[in-house]
């Protein structure tokens, strides 16, 4: 059975997954296209995060 996940190893000993077909489906839907100018993220991309000890407990059920 084939859902379209693909595998790659890297060089380092980790390992990538991702689903390029279901992206370009998205993408295509939402009409972006070769033309479609990037632009940057206002968000942190290599920012760890942790949980807040402190914080009030969240107990939401997730779907996938």
């Amino acid at each position: 059975m084939n859902i379209g996940v693909k595998i790659e190893k890297l060089a380092d000993a980790r390992i990538k997954t991702s689903r390029p077909h279901l992206i370009d489906q998205i993408l295509k839907v939402l009409g972006f296209n070769e033309r479609t100018k990037v632009k940057r993220t206002p968000a942190v991309t290599n920012k760890n995060h942790h949980p807040d000890a402190e914080g009030e407990e969240l107990d939401t059920e997730w779907e996938y």
